[in-house]
């Protein structure tokens, strides 16, 4: 997006080439956006690119035309020479009221300038498309935000479901619209149809789309404006369908393939995982196990109108495998409102009066349902299987991902991957596991008298490009086919996620992958999907912004993919030996191709299985693999651990332990000072924590931010390590144990923590770790002594 955006500026940092502003703006605004609490300023960086000069006291600004955004400034106090400021204050007040006002879309500008005293340094202006009021921006502009456009509470959704309720009771039904309340799926069908009759009888005319709608967006009528004019595209009926179902308590989908929108509804109350979804693969796996009804709703403004069962089957034509390269999106409007996405808060055009006899074009009666299966939601099944093997399976499960959405197992190439031109896979192993340093470079662009590449290797059976590439690999570089430009902004974009990655989740997440396996699935799907094999971990170097990007081996140890393993393993049974631990070697690292070799003869006999020798330098996170492999090879040394064992046994009753929380009234007369080794402040409730914890209690510290619940953990370490106890801090964002460590490391105990995030996780780095602590001067405790009888003797006098 950022790339995008910036590639579309309107003008640049020009006015000083020393200072760059790089925003992630938003392309398109509505109201619906700001109603929901989408953010508009996604980033915001200012780069000082001169390496010697630094800025000081700057003022930035943002500014609108039209003023939809009230002006913003922010305060830098200072830009290092080559440093990088990421703005965290992004909350803008975006005018409301002017995006309701919007009956068109017009567009905006928004600026950013850069100024010391009144001096302009830079300028960043962005294009902003302000759409109308009851535009939608398409589904390459927060698809999520189609929610909001399905609006149940519109006095015309109230008169369709009384039209469905009277068809459910001239059919003999029970004619309450009832939702999900029946637990059954074939009542939950029923009223799908009855509400599609009632759309039905409305005689609507369909009004033509405009092209590629479904990725640009587009206007939307709203259910009292279709019922009053009776004209409604496909998008219109989809939306209408959808805001009746959810009035009438079911949960509706928005599905769109390409060029065209349908409506589904779930027949038990389910949504998707996420709020939009870009794999219609899903919902067909849905349908066929008649848990999802997708229903072709233009077949409500055919003359006759086509029944139910017929717009069902239409819908499936229109989802088919074919359609995948083209299915666009797919919206759950249960699982947006969860995320507070809520229906446009319009005014209402007043009470919207039944159809008139004269205008509906055919009376279309209620189908009968099909025998489908027994209701079953998914606690009612989760309640028949609570076990401790189910619920150890359910965690399995939830960490071992083998879908498509893993690029562990289908490799797309994205902004943050870069495709290596390297006829020698192995060589360029054999150069980063000897310590080489390889700058990424692009292909140089041939000249109107360079040689004829075909011509070139019909004489010589070789590509030029892959003679440079090797002749580039022996001078310490790698060839990338793209542009310069294109390569810089992406190779950046790649480092900075690298980063990124590395500080909040303290790990590594960068690899160059050196070979993949071409596979299909079983069976009439002929898609083609790509997983890497051996995975290199590698980091970047960034200088300068003009030094470009150096690549480099990473501490830890190559891996083969594992993930593939394990779903070559489930779902072919075919077995990769010896590559799931310690990969074959040659005299400089890894044997490259010997492991592929492993890899071609375990897949001969596979239809539509390959391995090909691609490199791809690109992210690949293995956390929750590991975290299941754990799972599964060390299931009942996990159940040692009491915690671990109640959860996995007796989930919901109270964890009881022999171990009694103290009581802060009780610590003067049950500890000294001397007994609780804390050197830092610590109030009684975080002394009695500290208590507890030297007891062996289990429990857990709540409270809201600046209570101390760092400072407890950090004397907590303090005053285990104290009585020779080893302590194991976990945390999910870097941040926490930094700031762990820190105070720690302010009382002297830093040397005895042996960090295993982020960067302090190379080999050298833990090994220099162990050696301070070893090399660690023993202190006498007398002195501790001397202090906490001292303390002792205060605290009675106060006492």
């Amino acid at each position: 997006m950022l790339d995008h955006l910036a590639a579309h500026a309107l003008d640049g940092s020009d006015e000083d080439a020393r200072l760059e502003i790089r925003a992630d703006f938003a392309p398109k605004l509505n109201f619906a956006a700001h109603q929901c609490a989408f953010p508009v300023l996604r980033s915001l960086e200012i780069e000082n690119l001169d390496g010697e000069e630094p800025f000081e006291d700057l003022t930035l600004t943002l500014d609108s035309n039209p003023p939809f955004i009230a002006k913003k400034v922010w305060p830098i106090t200072r830009v290092d020479p080559g440093g990088l400021i990421r703005i965290r204050d992004r909350d803008l007040e975006v005018d409301g009221e002017f995006l309701l006002a919007r009956n068109e879309k017009t567009s905006g500008v928004v600026t950013f300038q850069l100024e010391k005293d009144g001096i302009r340094l830079a300028r960043f202006r962005l294009p902003v498309d302000l759409l109308a009021y009851n535009e939608w921006g398409g589904a390459g502009f927060m698809p999520e935000l189609l929610a909001a456009f399905c609006m149940p509470n519109d006095p015309a959704v109230d008169a369709i479901l009384r039209d469905a309720s009277d068809t459910l009771r001239r059919a003999g039904k029970p004619d309450r619209i009832d939702g999900y309340e029946s637990r059954s799926r074939e009542r939950v069908w029923e009223v799908a149809s009855a509400i599609y009759s009632a759309i039905a009888n409305l005689g609507l005319t369909y009004g033509v789309p405009p092209a590629s709608f479904e990725h640009d967006g587009q206007k939307v009528r709203m259910p009292s404006r279709i019922l009053d004019r009776r004209v409604a595209t496909c998008l219109d009926t989809a939306l209408l369908f959808a805001a009746a179902l959810e009035q009438a308590g079911l949960n509706p989908i928005v599905a769109l393939p390409q060029g065209h929108a349908l409506v589904g509804v779930w027949l038990q109350p389910e949504s998707l995982s996420t709020i939009a979804i870009d794999d219609a693969e899903t919902l067909r796996k849905r349908v066929d196990l008649k848990e999802l009804l997708l229903i072709e709703t233009t077949c409500v403004t055919s003359r006759p109108p086509l029944s139910f069962s017929k717009a069902l089957r239409a819908a499936g034509g229109t989802v088919g495998a074919d359609d995948d390269p083209t299915f666009c999106a797919a919206v759950d409007i249960r699982r947006a409102r969860a995320h507070q996405i809520t229906p446009l808060g319009l005014r209402s055009s007043g009470d919207v009066p039944r159809a008139k006899a004269q205008e509906i074009s055919a009376e279309l009666p209620l189908e009968q349902a099909p025998a489908l299966p027994d209701f079953d939601d998914e606690d009612s099944r989760e309640e028949r299987r609570d076990t401790p093997e189910s619920r150890l399976e359910r965690w399995q499960r939830k960490l071992l991902d083998l879908t498509l959405r893993n690029p562990l197992l289908n490799h797309r190439s994205t902004q943050t991957s870069l495709k290596i031109i390297c006829p020698e896979p192995g060589r360029l192993e054999d150069s980063l596991a000897t310590g080489a340093r390889l700058r990424i470079v692009p292909v140089p662009q041939p000249t109107s008298q360079a040689q004829d590449e075909e011509i070139h290797r019909q004489r010589t059976g070789e590509l030029i490009t892959e003679e440079y590439a090797r002749d580039e690999l022996a001078r310490r570089r790698v060839l990338v086919d793209l542009p310069s430009r294109d390569l810089s902004i992406r190779a950046v974009k790649i480092f900075r996620r690298a980063q990124t990655a590395l500080q909040e989740g303290g790990a590594n997440t960068l690899y160059l992958a050196i070979g993949f396996l071409r596979w299909k699935r079983e069976g009439n799907d002929d898609r083609r999907f790509r997983a890497p094999l051996i995975l290199l971990p590698v980091t970047l170097e960034r200088k300068s912004v003009r030094s470009g990007i150096t690549m480099m081996a990473h501490d830890d140890e190559p891996r083969f993919n594992t993930t593939l393993l394990e779903m070559l393993r489930r779902d072919f049974g075919v077995e990769m030996s010896g590559l799931d631990g310690d990969l074959p070697q040659d005299d400089r690292g890894i044997d490259v191709r010997a492991i592929w070799n492993r890899g071609r003869r375990a897949v001969k006999e596979v239809p539509g299985f390959e391995v090909v020798a691609d490199v791809v330098l690109g992210h690949f996170s293995f956390a929750k693999y590991l975290m299941w492999k754990d799972l599964v090879d060390r299931t009942e040394a996990l159940r040692d651990n009491s915690v671990v064992r109640h959860l996995m046994d007796t989930p919901s009753a109270p964890y009881t332990s022999d171990v009694g929380f103290v009581e802060r009234h009780r610590l003067d007369r049950d500890y000294k000072p001397s007994d609780l080794l804390t050197a830092l402040p610590a109030d009684s409730s975080q002394m009695a924590a500290i208590a507890a914890a030297d007891k062996g209690k289990d429990f857990v510290i709540i409270g809201p931010p600046g209570t101390g619940k760092s400072q407890t953990i950090s004397n907590l370490i303090g005053h285990l390590l104290g009585t020779g106890k080893t302590v194991l801090f976990v945390s999910e964002k870097t941040a926490a144990l930094e700031v762990v460590y820190r105070r720690l490391d302010r009382i002297g105990l830093g040397r005895f923590c042996l960090q295993l995030h982020s960067n302090k996780a190379r080999k050298t780095d833990v090994l220099k770790q162990l050696e301070t602590a070893r090399d660690a001067t023993e202190i006498e405790p007398e002195d501790w002594q001397r202090k906490a009888d001292e303390l002792l003797t205060l605290r009675n006098r106060l006492n």
